[in-house]
């Protein structure tokens, strides 16, 4: 019993292009042998890497706005901007604040400090940075501080006295509060007027969005940390323009990928490693036809043969 047959490749694949423009390279003959993944044609990309381009910028901009809203939505937490002791709340539940809008005051009370009023002549004796003894005149309590800065003014008290006021700082050891009496004495003299004490710093919270005052999470007199909730707000529009522009990035997002793997589909290569068998289009040659029926050249593999008989 005897019959014939072609000899045909196992493998074998037809080249094939699903992107239009000139063929710019080529970098094979027929009869080659290619390796899997060898480029064998560069179409010209020049308009899809211009697409790309405007896909990138648009990427960009809705990373921006998505950023944008993400503080937005976050300013519905109010939270302290120092540590410190909330000294008021200036909102209810149920108020409606705007951006910017004060909505509690905050104040450093770790450290204060007084003003207390020296005979100039005997402010040759202090110093920045010297210690001080400080009287509470409620109390009569003392407390080490140091002198922080001495005015280079003097002014005139009871008709003829000239004082230099100088500035004392003294930590608080947990129950001193703003406006109390104090004198200070120093380098073997004492104040010849008394201060009182202040915080060394107090500022504004303000709200960094719009909404309704949901809840007060760190009422008047509590101690907070920087970044920690003072207030919560409530409000849809900016829960929806998060979900919105959360839906914009994305598909910003996708349309950049899509744009970039098409562009990959400019650079063709080869599927298997094998032997060029036909080559139909050259570099210089235009493609023109897109769905993927123009055959640009076939590869095979010719290291295992088949026939049917």
């Amino acid at each position: 019993i005897s019959g014939t047959g072609t000899a045909e490749p196992l493998e074998q694949y037809d080249i094939v292009s699903t992107v239009t423009g000139d063929v710019l390279s080529d970098s094979f003959e027929e009869g080659d042998l290619v390796s899997e993944g060898a480029v064998l044609y560069n179409i010209d990309s020049s308009e899809m890497e211009k697409t790309l381009e405007k896909a990138d910028i648009s990427l960009e901009k809705s990373q921006m706005e998505y950023e944008d809203a993400v503080s937005q939505y976050s300013g519905a937490t109010i939270t302290a901007p120092v540590t410190g002791q909330i000294s008021e709340i200036l909102v209810e539940k149920g108020d409606n604040v705007s951006s910017g809008s004060q909505v509690a005051k905050i104040v450093n009370n770790s450290t204060l400090t007084a003003t207390v009023a020296f005979v100039s002549a005997d402010t040759d004796n202090l110093y920045v940075g010297q210690s001080a003894t400080v009287t509470l005149s409620n109390s009569f309590e003392t407390l080490t501080g140091k002198i922080s800065k001495i005015y280079n003014s003097k002014r005139i008290v009871d008709g003829s006295i000239s004082v230099t006021d100088v500035e004392v700082r003294v930590t608080n050891p947990g129950a001193l509060d703003e406006g109390t009496s104090v004198t200070v004495a120093a380098g073997g003299v004492s104040s010849y007027e008394s201060g009182e004490l202040e915080y060394e710093s107090e500022q504004f919270i303000t709200a960094s969005a719009s909404g309704t005052v949901a809840k007060i999470t760190a009422p008047e007199g509590t101690y907070v940390k920087k970044g920690a909730s003072v207030l919560t707000l409530s409000g849809d529009s900016e829960s929806d323009s998060l979900l919105s522009s959360q839906l914009d990035l994305r598909t910003a997002q996708l349309s950049y990928q899509s744009t970039q793997e098409e562009l990959d589909d400019y650079s063709i290569e080869s599927p298997i490693s094998g032997s060029i068998i036909s080559k139909t289009v050259k570099a210089g040659d235009t493609i023109d036809n897109a769905d993927g029926n123009t055959v640009l050249a076939v590869v095979a593999d010719m290291s295992k043969m088949t026939f049917d008989i």
